[in-house]
């Protein structure tokens, strides 16, 4: 399953790279955007998928269902075709290809691929997670003066009046902070100990699941913003190591009294 997933993400990264030669841009809302290569991406995905499993569901960005219960199924493969799409278009190289395979809610597969970074991020349940074949594990910086914490703007105005007083209120704590305008980046980076942490909420299963399983794998801690045990449908993710994760559900709760 892993080689499978593994040569799925690397082939999409191909059509990527091959529609952004002659790239399109559609608009879903006033800060939400949508290129061919998503639609691409995501077609070349799906049918990858079904060709061989084909009693298998699929939960894609560009294909979701609203009054779809995604949760029913037991095999499910969610999939981001472009996660940082706005990146994406602007030139930006900090975008990834993101697949999740789950089996009955537990998180079974997990791959990234950077593209333009030649960056794979890879997990299997119980076998850890790598970068480049290579074994990686959360950062264990135990004093938050020392840490480098990352968070996601939503595409909503008042969402992202709540970042910027959390960014404000924390950043004094820590030693800096970094958008990157991808919470699958923000959440593979600290897996391998690039960041030290990161957070986000109103994000979409998509986000999430691929990075979940190699933050775990990685020895991450994972919860709610509060603390809370993260599950798949969850709209929020904090990201940390054993040793600050206490810090920054503290923090939170405080900051998110409602």
């Amino acid at each position: 399953m892993l080689n499978f997933t593994i040569d799925l993400a690397k082939k999409a990264g191909e059509v990527i790279l091959s529609e952004k030669k002659h790239l399109t841009v559609d608009k879903k809302s006033r800060r939400e955007i949508v290129t061919n290569a998503d639609v691409a991406s995501e077609k070349f995905i799906t049918h990858s998928i079904l060709e061989k499993f084909g009693s298998h569901h699929i939960l894609g960005e560009e294909t979701f269902q609203k009054d779809k219960n995604y949760q029913k199924f037991s095999d499910l493969w969610i999939i981001d075709p472009i996660d940082g799409t706005t990146n994406f278009a602007q030139g930006l190289t900090e975008y990834a290809v993101s697949i999740g395979y789950y089996h009955d809610q537990k998180p079974v597969v997990g791959v990234v691929f950077f593209p333009e970074k030649n960056m794979l991020f890879t997990a299997e349940s119980g076998k850890g997670a790598s970068l480049n074949d290579k074994k990686i594990e959360v950062a264990q910086k135990q004093d938050v003066k020392d840490v480098v914490f990352s968070g996601l703007f939503s595409y909503e105005t008042e969402e992202n009046v709540v970042v910027l007083d959390i960014a404000k209120k924390l950043y004094p704590q820590i030693k800096t902070m970094r958008f990157m305008g991808s919470a699958v980046l923000d959440i593979c980076f600290t897996a391998a100990g690039i960041l030290d942490g990161t957070f986000g909420f109103s994000l979409k299963p998509w986000d999430m699941a691929a990075g979940y399983i190699i933050a775990t794998e990685a020895g991450a801690e994972v919860s709610t913003l509060k603390g809370e045990k993260w599950t798949l449908f969850q709209p929020e993710m904090l990201v940390t190591n054993k040793f600050i994760h206490p810090f920054f559900v503290n923090f939170f709760s405080q900051i998110l009294l409602v």
